[in-house]
């Protein structure tokens, strides 16, 4: 047997950075409701990203929604893992890109690629020499075995109903509901295309003026025209042979020479022979006129379409709408209770806040507060050294160090400074201070004192006042 080969390998974490699909181009078109199957099979919920290929906007959570959650799967993983992406906004532009983390081995394939695959094989004409097949065996010994159900055929009706019921128990949403509704409403459209049928049957019956019942005439109490023909036949026989025994009685009256006097048809309360003639044809134009009527009022019978023989339901084995109606909710009685009874336990689940799928921090990848507290004390501490933690270096952070400072103090400005302005000026300075030609040409008054002719003037004039 050859081994499957698959793109990505399993990876039942979700993190696997060869497992990341992005930019995943898919042509939706513009339906109101639009499904993407990944090319690379079921996915994590978690990492879907989808985008608009024209406006490239990243769509939000609220514009579309996941089909098919993989029980097993998603047990596997201990996260959501789903098989379809419906696209719920119709304004979302015909072609979208999907990024998503693949979970990749045997659950690569896609149902959408595997249909493809059918439906390219199914189509596919080429001949097939039984000499080309490998792996054959030498000989197929015609023994009972077994076959795979997956072998078997019509069995998708059942695969639909329980992926439904997988959907419904799975996601808890509304369009999962309207996917039941629709089976129920597709049911119920094929249950009205029935009476509609039936109907319609009707309908061609009552208009059918060909005897569809084969009704005889004797169960109309009624004569076929032969009868009636050989009735007018015999009536009419009798009548002319009653007639003509008439006419001979009268002859023979007639021509009696011993009838003691001439008696007429009237005196006798008979008819003359013209009298008899016009009776007689007045009988038969009467008869006629009947028959007319009758086959006049035979022909309206059958042209009749109001159901003139009060034919019931009963009597042609058909059911009136309301027991028709009553059918088809009595057989979806059962559904409607289990899809009400789901509906109860989803509600129940879904108001469930205590943690009903016992969810662990670990499956979250969230922190304990043992955990935070001991982050806290680190992070304080690693805050309040100034022992350098990061080990940061003078160039990292683009100065220099103070060996490097002082070197380059010493280098570029005390030493120039010195040869170049500091001793020039410190000679200047000291050759000035140790000027003593008054330099800057300071006079007693500057300093508040008296120039020696003063002081001499001064004196004298000291002198001069002392008396003995």
């Amino acid at each position: 047997m050859i081994p499957n080969l698959y793109r990505y390998a399993p990876d039942l974490s979700g993190s696997s950075r060869r497992n990341f699909v992005t930019g995943e181009p898919h042509a939706i078109g513009m339906r109101p409701v639009r499904v993407i199957a990944p090319r690379q099979g079921l996915f994590f919920a978690r990492s879907v990203q989808v985008m608009d290929a024209f406006t490239r906007a990243v769509l939000s959570p609220l514009q579309y929604r996941f089909q098919f959650m993989h029980a097993h799967a998603s047990r596997l993983t201990g996260q959501e893992v789903d098989a379809l992406i419906v696209i719920t906004d119709h304004t979302v532009g015909p072609i979208v890109l999907i990024t998503y983390q693949a979970l990749g081995g045997e659950y690569s394939q896609p149902l959408a690629a595997i249909a493809g695959e059918i439906t390219a094989l199914s189509n596919d004409t080429r001949g097939v020499a039984f000499r080309n097949i490998r792996n054959r065996p030498n000989t197929y010994p015609p023994v009972p075995h077994l076959h795979e159900i997956g072998d078997t055929y019509d069995w998708d009706y059942i695969v639909t109903a329980i992926e439904m019921l997988m959907a419904i128990m799975s996601l808890a949403e509304n369009a999962s509901y309207d996917t039941v509704l629709g089976f129920i409403d597709q049911q119920g459209n094929l249950r009205d295309a029935d009476i509609a049928s039936l109907a319609q049957a009707l309908n061609a019956h009552i208009t059918n003026y060909s005897n569809p019942h084969q009704v005889t005439l004797a169960q109309l109490d009624m004569y076929s025209a032969t009868q009636v023909s050989a009735l007018i036949a015999a009536q009419s026989g009798m009548r002319v042979a009653d007639d003509n025994t008439l006419l001979t009685h009268i002859a023979t009256h007639a021509a009696d020479g011993n009838i003691p006097h001439d008696d007429t048809a009237a005196d006798v309360g008979g008819y003359t022979i013209e009298e008899a003639d016009a009776r007689l044809n007045a009988i038969v134009l009467a008869l006629d006129a009947t028959l007319a009527a009758d086959a006049q009022a035979m022909a309206a019978h059958a042209a009749d379409t109001s159901n003139p023989h009060k034919v019931t339901l009963e009597q042609i084995d058909a059911l009136s709408t309301a027991q028709i109606g009553d059918v088809i909710s009595t057989a979806m009685q059962p559904a409607t209770s289990q899809l009400a009874a789901c509906e109860a336990q989803l509600d129940a689940h879904i108001t469930d806040y205590s943690n009903p799928h016992q969810t662990t921090l670990s499956q979250i990848s969230g922190w304990d507060s043992g955990s935070i507290g001991t982050l806290n004390s680190e992070a304080g501490a690693h805050i309040a050294s100034t022992a350098n933690p990061h080990q940061l270096t003078a160039r990292q952070v683009g100065t220099l160090t103070a060996s490097q400072i002082t070197s380059n103090i010493s280098g570029n400005l005390t030493t120039p400074a010195t040869n170049s302005y500091l001793t020039p000026q410190a000679n200047t300075i000291n050759g000035h201070a140790g000027d003593t030609n008054n330099p800057h040409n300071t006079t007693p008054a500057m300093l508040g004192g008296w120039t020696y002719a003063q002081w001499q003037a001064a004196l004298q004039a000291a002198i001069n006042a002392l008396s003995y």
